[in-house]
């Protein structure tokens, strides 16, 4: 792994242990945002999205992936499914 890879998944890490679990997936969002400025890793919020079914309207959604700009390449951190030992 980079050392931003690696930095990112020490922030991830840092979040869950200062956390802990049970809250909602937007709480570990936000100290991840947080970590991820105190590193000076540029990152891209959550995007919301048009939902439509058969071309109709059904509501708005978020997807359920971050993007984090990196230096070299983008690194796509799912918080959805990150699972930490």
């Amino acid at each position: 792994m980079n050392d931003q890879t690696t930095t990112i998944r020490e922030i991830a890490e840092d979040v869950y242990k200062t956390l802990g679990s049970g809250f909602s997936e937007d709480v570990y969002d936000r100290a991840m945002q947080v970590g991820l400025r105190l590193a000076k890793i540029g990152y891209e919020g959550q995007k919301v999205v048009e939902l439509k079914y058969k071309d109709h309207y059904v509501g708005e959604g978020y997807p359920c992936q971050r993007t984090l700009r990196a230096t070299c390449r983008p690194v796509l951190v799912n918080l959805c499914r990150m699972y930490l030992f």
